[in-house]
């Protein structure tokens, strides 16, 4: 389940009716992966764009939705105000116009590409080409295309300046992982309470970092790869497109860079050393890393997994709308991830030094 606000055609048609020609719905289902907002993949078709499209993709820029039927996506951000996905759309056109691989944006005569629904955001999206890799897909390959996009994104949007920090930094993910404490296993506390201090100890070093914007939760099924040429037997290696940037925001740039390496690094137990290598000379290609995020570089990936293990622990034990899709519908229990892969990934980034 990943529709936590229902969606209808009737409800969708005058929202299509500002972005394309006459259009028709020909499909509407809901999408089971994400457990956050509300996503719904739509086919239709019309007799052209009413709007227009922003997008750094060559494939969308001449977009004509009379020669053949769209396949689009619609999402129903349950988490963010209108006002703070007003930036996220900022950043995805800076993004798009800087040949990004990112979402093409819908936007009507008027320039709006944020609607409303059932009083939450809505945003309309083309399908992206390429599909989410599985986890013993991932090669280095992979590796160091996501890193370089990540690097390329911030690079183009650093900031010399200290802006607003996103709402899970460094000082809510000590203070959340304080309050787990309360939930944490008899046999886990101890090992968590160290981790804790650790975190604790480093949080003003953390803080100083470089800043720029982040995407915030770059995993493994938040990108897309297609084949550069005829489908085989491996796994597709080409970055097609990053998608989900609704915890995007200002943040520290190596986080960022922390958080997705905790993911796509990750192999049986422990973190892949030449996965690891890769997303990093990957990253560099466009921004070299300081010494201070470098010298940090072992706590950044035990906050990674702290700020994951620390809000997945609060989706369980406290009130949220993940929590009260699970408990209305057993089928829906997959919207509350398992905290415990977090746990012995920080121990494992914590243990490298």
């Amino acid at each position: 389940m990943a529709a936590f606000t229902a969606l209808d055609a009737d409800s969708l048609q005058p929202i299509l009716e500002r972005l394309f020609v006459v259009p028709v719905i020909e499909g509407l289902q809901q999408i089971s992966d994400g457990i956050e907002n509300s996503n719904y993949l739509v086919s239709i078709t019309a007799r052209g764009l009413r709007g227009r499209i922003i997008s750094g993709l060559p494939e969308l820029a001449g977009m004509s939705c009379s020669q053949r039927p769209v396949r689009l996506i619609v999402t129903i951000v349950e988490m963010l105000e209108l006002t703070q996905l007003e930036n996220v759309v900022e950043k995805l056109s800076l993004m798009a116009n800087a040949g990004l691989p990112v979402p093409g944006m819908f936007a009507d005569e008027l320039g709006e590409s944020v609607f409303r629904h059932a009083g939450k955001p809505l945003m309309v999206v083309p399908m992206l080409e390429g599909r989410v890799l599985q986890s013993d897909e991932v090669q280095p390959v992979h590796c160091w295309q996501t890193g370089q996009f990540l690097g390329a994104l911030h690079r183009l949007t650093g900031s010399p300046g200290q802006p607003a920090r996103v709402a899970r930094d460094f000082r809510w993910t000590v203070d959340a992982l304080a309050r787990c404490q309360t939930w944490v296993e008899p046999q886990h506390r101890a090992e968590l309470e160290q981790i804790h201090a650790r975190l604790t100890g480093v949080v003003s070093q953390a803080e100083a970092l470089p800043m720029c914007w982040t995407h915030g939760d770059l995993f493994i099924d938040n990108a897309l790869f297609r084949y550069d040429a005829s489908p085989a037997r491996q796994p597709p290696d080409r970055l097609s497109g990053i998608i989900d940037f609704y915890r995007s925001g200002p943040d520290s740039a190596a986080m960022d860079l922390a958080i997705a390496a905790n993911d796509w690094c990750w192999s049986g137990t422990q973190l892949d050393p030449e996965r690891l290598d890769a997303i990093l000379a990957g990253y560099e290609t466009e921004r070299v890393l300081t010494p201070e995020e470098k010298a940090l570089w072992p706590e950044l990936l035990g906050f990674a997994s702290a700020r994951f293990y620390a809000a997945r622990m609060l989706s369980q034990h406290t009130a949220s709308y993940q929590r009260e899709a699970a408990e209305a519908d057993p089928a829906a229990a997959s919207v509350l991830k398992d905290p415990a892969a977090m746990l012995l990934r920080m121990r494992a980034a914590l243990h490298q030094t």
